[in-house]
């Protein structure tokens, strides 16, 4: 009797240690495309779809892959796609392996650069109709051109802009891109929906999808104080949700949410010396809760109730230095992180209720996780291990 119920714990138990280890990857098939870069792409994608990997929390199964974007001024990546697609598609389509369950593809990013770098992560642009229009056409193109090259591959589209979600429930600045004036956040969901929508559907023309897939971000600054005056927290939220079912209500078709948690995000942009970021797990839950809730309020995720909302709304962890130092000060690069906060970061997530989506780079996971974890040389990003209790295993 004590074997029988001990079997039976068993066998209750394992599918929540598979569930919550399951996370994705996202591959740059542009980056991929470059001749030196291209086999170790090879390599971490062999990697990635074995059943399980080793990683700094135990065993991990790699249950999705983004490509995006697979085009840029340089071209359609056909050279990465050709090597990857059938190592990702073959273990997808796998009678013998059903972690694998989901490929998403993203057309393009800034088709047109110049434009989007005046208006990053804001999204005034969206008001510029021939701007939008001009975006979904050029994804569209380049959807076509993937289709046709790859007709057999079964996969969901990813929306490919991104916008930080704070602009949502207080609107944005002042700019030239759009009549030099400010724009409130009721009024900039609704146009950033339109604009998804023309995108959506301007894909789902080229191709029919189960699923579209959007992973907008979590601001870089913490919303979850704001001195002692809890109830402009509450203002705050409120104002998000509303602007979510705003913008989810204006593109149908979006039914899957990964928030970029954009902790470290500090760490990758051009800010010398000490990189320390106060945002943690806790500021992404709060957006990731009202995510799920204007999900329910609009009806979508697969479901009913709140668990479908909540199986829509998942988090793209991101993998960016927390707290390190830049050696020399001047110097502006992409910082690995610690993979010990990375640990802690994604328990928090799942104690909160949200297990995680598409996450990093998949060469960034690769070294983390498959090549070596002593961070021999990482360790000169690093000052003194007191700068964090995640100090990484060579400054022990």
């Amino acid at each position: 009797m004590v074997c029988f119920l001990l079997l039976i714990f068993l066998i209750l138990q394992q599918p929540t240690v598979a569930q919550n280890s399951r996370r994705g990857l996202f591959i740059s098939a542009t980056t991929a495309s470059e001749v030196t870069a291209l086999p170790k792409y090879v390599a971490a994608a062999k990697a990635a779809t074995k059943s399980t990997s080793p990683s700094s929390s135990g065993d991990t199964i790699i249950s999705s892959f983004v490509l995006s974007p697979i085009s840029s001024n340089k071209g359609f990546a056909h050279r990465a796609l050709d090597a990857l697609l059938p190592i990702i598609a073959k273990n997808n389509n796998s009678h013998n392996n059903t972690h694998n369950d989901s490929i998403y593809i993203g057309t393009n990013w800034r088709s047109n650069s110049e434009l989007h770098m005046h208006d990053t992560y804001c999204g005034q642009l969206v008001f510029n109709e021939t701007f939008a229009q001009a975006d979904a056409d050029d994804s569209a193109r380049i959807a076509t051109e993937f289709v046709a090259r790859y007709p057999n591959v079964q996969f969901s589209w990813y929306i490919t802009p991104e916008n930080f979600l704070n602009h949502l429930a207080i609107g944005c600045q002042s700019s030239d891109l759009w009549n030099n004036t400010y724009v409130n956040g009721t009024t900039l969901s609704k146009a950033l929906g339109q604009y998804l929508n023309t995108w959506t559907q301007a894909l789902n023309k080229v191709k029919l999808s189960k699923h579209f897939l959007w992973s907008p971000s979590c601001p870089e600054i913490s919303y979850r104080h704001n001195g002692s005056n809890n109830s402009m927290v509450g203002v705050y939220r409120k104002k998000l949700l509303d602007g979510l079912v705003v913008l989810l209500n204006e593109a149908p078709l979006l039914d899957t949410l990964v928030i970029q948690d954009a902790i470290g995000k500090a760490s990758n942009v051009s800010i010398n010396g000490d990189v320390h970021y106060n945002v943690v797990a806790k500021d992404t839950l709060l957006h990731a809760q009202v995510a799920k809730e204007a999900m329910l309020l609009v009806g979508r995720g697969g479901g009913e109730g709140m668990a479908a909302a909540r199986s829509a709304v998942k988090i793209n962890m991101e993998m960016f230095l927390r707290a390190g130092r830049r050696i020399p000060a001047s110097e502006i690069v992409d910082m690995v992180s610690d993979p010990l906060e990375n640990a802690r970061r994604v328990e928090e997530y799942l104690v909160g209720g949200f297990h995680l989506g598409p996450s990093w780079e998949i060469q960034d996971w690769y070294k983390q996780t498959l090549i070596g974890k002593n961070w021999t040389s990482k360790c000169r990003q690093w000052t003194p291990c007191i700068h964090s209790k995640w100090a990484p295993p060579c400054c022990s």
